[in-house]
């Protein structure tokens, strides 16, 4: 799951954060890093991504709902964990 940054992931990038950041109260206090083993998310080299975010995105999805760690996160509503 490349692509964030030149040499890491986001799943990389988030676990060292969490790691160096342990003791910092978040904003969120229900946030964790991804898990692309349990989590839904889009692949943004995939056409199909693409188009399943234009048809949400026109006015279905609210702004609560982008979290992938909430529970009400649109993309569990479209695609089941892989």
């Amino acid at each position: 799951m490349m692509g964030g940054g030149p040499n890491r992931s986001l799943v990389e990038e988030q676990g060292s954060f969490a790691k160096r950041n342990s003791t910092l109260p978040l904003v969120d206090p229900e946030w964790r890093p991804l898990d692309p083993e349990t989590d839904v998310y889009l692949d943004w080299n995939s056409a199909e991504d693409h188009e399943i975010w234009r048809e949400c995105w026109a006015g279905k999805v609210t702004h609560d709902s982008l979290y992938y760690w909430r529970k009400d996160y649109w993309l569990r509503a479209v695609r089941k964990p892989s």
